[in-house]
């Protein structure tokens, strides 16, 4: 809003000063054979004039001057001088916040300056919460920037763990970059860390899980791990159960989420394989001890009874 008095405000004082001269100059020299009562057009005219060409001279002069703050950061940073490629963005950036750039031309613009600069960001060692904040936005403007969200992702884990703050960030990122196996299986590193169960973290599981590699069957073992930890026992987990006892061997809580699962889901033609290997894991156990075995776990929870078009539901 500042930025906006600032810039129409000095747009109006130059219009103000430049049209008066002009008109001055220019409006007695010509005869318009006008009534008197019309003699204000021409000057309404002239003062718009002045006001359009003198916003679209200062918009030019702007981007001219940021675009050459930018090409020096870019030039400083090829040649490794952190320190003054960061002195030539904070000179961008304050042109993009002078007077010189309207806001709706500053939105447009800017693009190129927020892709260079949230780069630099990354690039810097010493992350401070100004830059954190930078990059954030910057990708809650451009989730789909898969090399900065990968880099971004990649730090986090690296260090302390995705910031509270930045968590619908991370969810939008998640949702745009769907297809990004690598973007995945790098979210789902940072909410299996925070033993998150949501929704945006068991879409995530879901998508970092697919496929035979082995960051992915890594990650369908930790979340495997994580559901017995929280008792789940549907079909999902008892995917994840199996796949984790196949590839290793299962100790006894991988086998009490397998009886759980195998007691409570509903046979189909869907899971009825998965419950004969369940069944298979477990031959030799007493029907008594796998009562006790799925002490802790939560049965699935039934579809919900379909409402008639009436409102009441059908029995």
């Amino acid at each position: 809003m500042a930025h906006t008095l600032k810039h129409f405000a000095f747009r109006i004082w130059g219009t103000v000063l430049i049209g008066g001269l002009i008109g001055l100059w220019l409006l007695p020299a010509f005869d318009f054979g006008l009534d008197p009562a019309w003699v204000p057009v021409p000057a309404t005219v002239l003062v718009i004039f002045v006001f359009l060409i003198l916003g679209w001279f200062l918009k030019r002069l702007g981007l001219l001057l940021a675009d050459r703050h930018i090409d020096e950061a870019v030039a400083w940073e090829r040649v490794g001088s952190m320190e003054a490629a960061g002195a030539a963005y904070e000179k961008a950036l304050a042109i993009f916040d002078s007077f010189l750039i309207s806001p709706r031309a500053k939105k447009l613009a800017s693009d190129r300056l927020t892709s260079r600069l949230t780069r630099f960001y990354l690039a810097k060692t010493d992350k401070q919460h100004t830059s954190e904040s930078f990059i954030a936005f910057y990708l809650q403007a451009h989730p789909d920037d898969a090399e900065v969200a990968e880099s971004w992702l990649r730090q986090a884990r690296a260090g302390e763990g995705l910031d509270p703050r930045f968590y619908d960030t991370a969810t939008g990122v998640g949702e745009a970059l769907a297809g990004n196996r690598v973007i995945q299986q790098l979210l789902a590193r940072l909410y299996l860390s925070e033993n998150r169960s949501d929704f945006p973290a068991l879409q995530t599981y879901r998508r970092a899980t697919g496929g035979r590699g082995k960051a992915g069957r890594a990650i369908a073992h930790d979340v495997a791990r994580l559901f017995l930890k929280n008792g789940r026992a549907d079909e999902w987990a008892l995917q994840l159960y199996l796949q984790t006892a196949a590839e290793e061997e299962p100790g006894q809580e991988l086998l009490n989420g397998i009886a759980a699962c195998v007691h409570w889901i509903p046979e189909s033609s869907r899971n009825r394989r998965m419950l004969m290997v369940g069944h298979q894991y477990l031959k030799e156990v007493e029907p008594e001890q796998q009562a006790l075995m799925r002490v802790g776990f939560t049965p699935p929870k039934p579809l919900d009874t379909p409402i008639s078009q009436s409102g009441f539901k059908k029995i």
